[in-house]
């Protein structure tokens, strides 16, 4: 695992699996406080606040790399059809002038 970003993930997707996770018996704890929030967090204090972003938040981190790998590759795409657009271009403009200055009796 020399690639950088491979360890990035996979350090990211451990802290999902342990801390985002636990504890695992009976149910995910982030299960729970999401569940808990979208039943309308009635009772919930400042704790299980802290609690419910601190289980979220390797979630958060991992779902964060993994839109900004995305948008790095539609980016490369993009840069890539461009890139090779404008070669087209430069060879059309370098075949036109090529015949202008090779055309005979130009002068």
């Amino acid at each position: 695992m020399n690639n950088p970003k491979v360890k990035r993930c996979a350090i990211v997707l451990l802290a999902c699996l342990t801390i985002g996770l636990a504890p695992y018996v009976p149910e995910p704890h982030i299960w729970g406080k999401l569940r808990w929030i979208m039943g309308g967090a009635e009772g919930m204090k400042s704790v299980d606040w802290w609690d419910a972003v601190q289980h979220g938040l390797p979630w958060l981190i991992l779902v964060g790399l993994v839109l900004a790998d995305l948008t790095k590759k539609a980016l490369l795409k993009k840069n890539r059809l461009s890139a090779s657009a404008a070669s087209t271009a430069l060879i059309a403009l370098s075949r036109s002038r090529f015949h202008v200055a090779v055309r005979p009796n130009s002068f």
